[in-house]
């Protein structure tokens, strides 16, 4: 059995791609969220309950902020990045079967086994592979299909 997938790397693929594997394929978004909550309310505790008026109270809540808004800043200048290089509007092909999968674009082709997969996490809107740590395949449902998401999904795991 084997299932194809393609799809451009224009820049609503990529940030859809980015936004799936932060959300979805990161435990850092919900740590940046705390910390950055943290120091908003521990800014504003200190401004209400502080006798003496210092710039502290301000700066821990403008650290906050950014700590909260540091992923969309982060996607603004991957996307930045990844739109100027080589691969930018490349068509990927990919094709899955029960040994493994095989991508191919302009640039390269390359075949992995499934035993290869670190790890496997499916999306509302497709499924995420990572081949290794920091590297990922992010692919949408809209282009392989549903069958072909759940087959990769268990052959993955």
């Amino acid at each position: 059995m084997s299932y194809t997938a393609s799809f451009t790397l224009d820049n609503d693929f990529m940030s859809e791609s980015f936004d799936q594997a932060r959300r979805y394929g990161s435990r850092w978004q919900l740590i940046e969220m705390v910390i950055g909550s943290v120091f908003i309310v521990g800014g504003l505790t200190l401004f209400v309950y502080a006798d003496w008026a210092t710039v502290l109270p301000l700066v821990l809540v403008a650290i906050g902020v950014f700590e909260i808004f540091s992923s969309q800043i982060k996607k603004f200048f991957w996307l930045r990045k990844h739109g100027k290089g080589k691969a930018a509007d490349a068509t990927v092909e990919m094709l899955f079967d029960d040994e493994g999968f095989e991508t191919s674009s302009i640039f390269s082709n390359a075949r992995m086994k499934w035993e290869g997969v670190e790890k496997c996490v499916r999306t509302p809107k497709g499924i995420l592979l990572w081949p290794q740590k920091g590297v990922y395949f992010y692919i949408p449902e809209e282009s392989a299909g549903a069958e072909a998401i759940a087959f990769i999904e268990s052959k993955a795991t």
